[in-house]
């Protein structure tokens, strides 16, 4: 049975992340043999030229990157503690089946894209509303591209909204679905 959940799980996320792919190309940076191409909805308008950005990067420029050296790293630290969770132990159970070692992990897409993102927010009205904190034991910050960068920590109002809600938050590295050949490996495996 719990061979069977894990295959399902497993179905679902490639789902999940097949259906999210977008197609469309623009500029394109290539780093080796792969080549990154920013997706079109990234390309956000900017309410100012020196605003700071959440992080976002690829390989070789989280190598490159360090805390003391960031420009932003002032914006881009949360100061919101993580709340303390209620245990689980002093919850009633809903059913015969309920146990506390199950966690529940929500992914979810935050923010239009990457690209842009200014740590306190922008002048437009463009992220997920994240609306069912109480169900969840721990948030995956989804995001990133093969044009933006593909290893994203979470924004600091995606950090902060999750804290006040005593969630932890983890960021994505992702690794390019068409560029580096994942579809083909996916499918390839039956």
């Amino acid at each position: 049975m719990t061979r069977k959940i894990s295959k399902i799980g497993a179905s679902l996320l490639v789902l999940a992340v097949a259906t999210t792919i977008d197609y469309r190309q623009s500029e394109a940076k290539t780093i080796g043999k792969v080549v990154y191409r920013e997706t079109a909805k990234s390309m956000l308008k900017k309410a100012m030229d020196n605003q700071p950005e959440s992080s976002y990067w690829f390989p070789e420029d989280s190598l490159a990157w360090s805390f003391g050296k960031d420009t932003d790293k002032k914006y881009n630290t949360s100061v919101v503690p993580l709340a303390e969770r209620i245990s689980k132990a002093t919850l009633p159970n809903m059913n015969v089946t309920q146990t506390e070692e199950v966690k529940v992990v929500a992914i979810s897409a935050m923010n239009s894209s990457i690209n842009g993102n200014a740590p306190r927010g922008i002048d437009t009205f463009d992220a997920n509303v994240f609306s069912y904190w109480q169900y969840i034991d721990q948030l995956v910050y989804w995001g990133g591209s093969s044009g933006e960068g593909i290893i994203v920590p979470p924004s600091l109002v995606a950090t902060d909204a999750a804290h006040k809600n005593r969630v932890p938050v983890l960021g994505t590295a992702n690794r390019p679905w068409r560029e580096a050949g994942m579809a083909r490996y996916v499918f390839s495996q039956g």
